[in-house]
């Protein structure tokens, strides 16, 4: 499964138990800009 996606929704799956699953899948790919990965690591470190 392929998904672009943004940083409100990574945010918001990683809080899930179900959202991490789907996350951990093998047969998930995920697609977002470098400004979006930035963003993200950003997020994740201030948690």
């Amino acid at each position: 499964m392929r998904l672009a996606v943004d940083v409100n929704i990574l945010v918001s799956e990683i809080n899930r138990e179900r959202g991490r699953l789907l996350l951990a899948s093998s047969g998930l790919e995920l697609y977002m800009t470098e400004r979006i990965w930035d963003e993200l690591k950003n997020v994740l470190l201030l948690s």
